[in-house]
Parts: C-alpha cells; sequence; structure tokens
C-alpha cells in the first residue's frame, strides 16, 4: 500500500516537472516570437542581407559585408535607414587605387581561386563624402560601409541565414496554431452549446454525422479546400486548418458535456426547474473549463503538425510567408548535396522542440489534474 501512495506521489512530482519544463518552454518560444518580431520585420531584411556567394555555408561562419549604392531602383532602405543598396560579401583585404575600391569577394564553394572585383567609389560614396573624407576614404569605408554578419546556423541556398528563417518559421508556425485554435474552439463550443440546448434527437444524430467525418484524415478536406484558398493566404489556410479540426474538438467536448449533465449537481438543479441555458451558462460551461485548456494544446499541436506536413507538401504555408515545414521542403531538395544537412536538419530540431512542448503540457494536466 504504502509503495502505491509513493508511487502515485513520484508520478505527480515527474508531472509537475513535465509541465513546469513545458511552461518554460512555451516562454522560450514566447521570446523567440517577439524578438523576431523586432529583428526581422519580414523576410525582406533576410533577402537584403544575402547572396548567392554566401549559399549553403555551414553553421558559425561569418562574413564581412559591403554596402553597395544602387544606380537602379527606388525602393527605400528602411532598416539601415540609407538610400537603397546592395550586399556584397568580401574578405579582410581593401584597398584604393585612384576612383577605384578593389576588394576580393568571399568565396563561393567548390572554388578556390580568390576574386577581386573593382567598384567605381561613386556607388560607394557620394561626391561629398569623397570630398570631405580624401585621404581617409578606406577608414571611411571601413567603420560606416562595411558591417561583420554572424551566421549562427548557417546559410541555404540562396545565401539567407538560417537563424532569421527559423524565427520567422517560429512566428508563423505559432500565427497558425494560434488563430486556428481560437477558431477550433469558438466553433466547436458554439456547436455544443446549441446541440446541449436542442432535442435529444437532434443531438444524437448530429453528433453520428460528426463521429463520421471525425474519423477521416483531416488532410482530405484540407488539401480540397487549400485549393481554393490562394497560397499566400494565411489566414484563408488557417481558417480551413481550424474547420478540419472542429468535428474531433466537438465530439470530445459533447462526450464531457455528457458526463456533467449525467452528475448529481446538474440533475439537481434540473429539480429546482432551471432553465437548461441557465444550467448550461452557470453550470456546465465553468466545468468544462478544464476539459477546455487539456483539448485547447492538444488541438494546437494537431495544428502544427498538419500545418508542417501540408507546407512540406507545397500546399500550405508558402513563400513569401516562412514556416517550418517550408524551410524543410526547401532542405530536402538538397539532400546529398554538399553543405546540405544543416539546412534539412534545424528545422526538424525545432519542431521536435515545440512538439516536446506540448506533450510536456498535456502530460502533466493528465496527471496533475485528471479529468
Amino acid at each position: 500500500m504504502y509503495r502505491k501512495i509513493n508511487s502515485r506521489v513520484s508520478s505527480k512530482k515527474i508531472a509537475k516537472l513535465h509541465f513546469k519544463i513545458g511552461l518554460i518552454l512555451v516562454l522560450f518560444f514566447a521570446l523567440l516570437s517577439v524578438i523576431s518580431f523586432i529583428i526581422i520585420p519580414d523576410i525582406k531584411k533576410v533577402e537584403y542581407e544575402s547572396s548567392t556567394l554566401l549559399a549553403k555555408r555551414k553553421p558559425f561562419f561569418k562574413s564581412k559585408l559591403l554596402i553597395i549604392r544602387r544606380v537602379e531602383g527606388t525602393h527605400k532602405n528602411k532598416f539601415l535607414k540609407k538610400e537603397p543598396y546592395d550586399i556584397i560579401p568580401i574578405t579582410n583585404e581593401l584597398s584604393i587605387a585612384r576612383d577605384t575600391l578593389k576588394v576580393f569577394l568571399q568565396q563561393p564553394l567548390l572554388i578556390n581561386k580568390p576574386i577581386q572585383v573593382a567598384v567605381p567609389l561613386n556607388k560607394v560614396l557620394t561626391k561629398e563624402e569623397i570630398k570631405s573624407h580624401r585621404g581617409e576614404i578606406k577608414t571611411y569605408i571601413e567603420d560606416n560601409l562595411v558591417k561583420e554578419k554572424n551566421f549562427l546556423l548557417g546559410t541555404d541556398k540562396l545565401g539567407r541565414g538560417l537563424l532569421e528563417q527559423i524565427l520567422l518559421g517560429i512566428r508563423t508556425t505559432f500565427k497558425v496554431s494560434i488563430l486556428g485554435g481560437i477558431i477550433t474552439l469558438g466553433v466547436s463550443l458554439f456547436i455544443s452549446s446549441l446541440l446541449t440546448l436542442s432535442s435529444n434527437k437532434i443531438r444524437s444524430n448530429t453528433l453520428k454525422i460528426f463521429e463520421v467525418i471525425k474519423f477521416s484524415s483531416p488532410l482530405v478536406p484540407i488539401t480540397v479546400l487549400t485549393f481554393i484558398v490562394p497560397p499566400e493566404s494565411i489566414l484563408g489556410f488557417t481558417f480551413i486548418l481550424g474547420l478540419s479540426i472542429t468535428p474531433w474538438v466537438i465530439v470530445s467536448l459533447n462526450k464531457k458535456i455528457f458526463k456533467i449533465q449525467k452528475s448529481q449537481l446538474i440533475e439537481s438543479t434540473k429539480s429546482l426547474g432551471f432553465t437548461n441555458g441557465y444550467i448550461l451558462y452557470q453550470y456546465i460551461i465553468p466545468l468544462l473549463f478544464p476539459q477546455l485548456i487539456k483539448t485547447s494544446v492538444k488541438v494546437l499541436m494537431i495544428i502544427v503538425i498538419v500545418e508542417f506536413i501540408l507546407s512540406y507538401l507545397g500546399i500550405g504555408v508558402t513563400y513569401p510567408n516562412i514556416s517550418l515545414g517550408y524551410l524543410f521542403e526547401q532542405g530536402r531538395g538538397l539532400i546529398g548535396t554538399l553543405n546540405s544537412t544543416h539546412i534539412l536538419i534545424m528545422p526538424v530540431i525545432v519542431l521536435y522542440l515545440i512538439l516536446a512542448m506540448f506533450n510536456l503540457l498535456i502530460n502533466g494536466m493528465d496527471k496533475v489534474q485528471p479529468s
């Protein structure tokens, strides 16, 4: 008997530990999402600081970037607050010869020969800057127009920083899962409330229909409906994704509602003459809150998995929006090529951490507060 009690206590302690770790991961990913909003407004910043010369670099790669003014183009650079520009990856060697800036480019993969290019100074500096800094132009360029960029997770096949794209992917994944979860739970709770207030015959027949729909894979209706929605429409895709999971949630909630209705508390309130609507909003829904919390976590996990699969298949989140599934699909096409392992593995590791977070939360809630 003591062993059983000790095992229960230890299992509860483990469950509480799982729940705490899950909450820490929630705060960690929430912090990453907030940071990504600040440092990476959208994919444009990643595109501006990319170059095909930096393609498929391994993690912790460093490079110096030279800012070159664009002769053509009228778009404004809101990130560095300068004129429109191009980025050229260069090495440490930089020299001035008359009105020309000579630099060595970062060598692309499989090319060992140094590549030197000559850039006219009027593409780097204005006439006023050239006059005012005559004699110290090289120092001025190194201090103001050359910056060092650290690619902590390496780059993809187009030379874009993988860390920035993963931050964007985390943000998009959570945006889709949270909005989809709100849609799913809102519609499910509304329909469940209507079924609770309806007659037993209507309720049983409707639930039978949802039972049949529930057993069909959510990928089928999503795949069919996604072709109607524009690929770049995240809101449309999220709406379809949320609705596709609704039948499963409706069936789950109604099973819990049915148990609550059979409890002694609800039977006594009915005997006192309270209406079904009053009982629903004053007793059933508050008693349903623990189930709603657990269901919401499960719904978020399901949406993350389905979004990853659909984006990997090319019918979910697509460019210019970035998701973990999209990044995995981009990495899959590079299997077997040089320096491509990190491009494929990084999104999978992040997805694993997100799913582990949801599993820890669910395990903690099931053991600490069983339904």
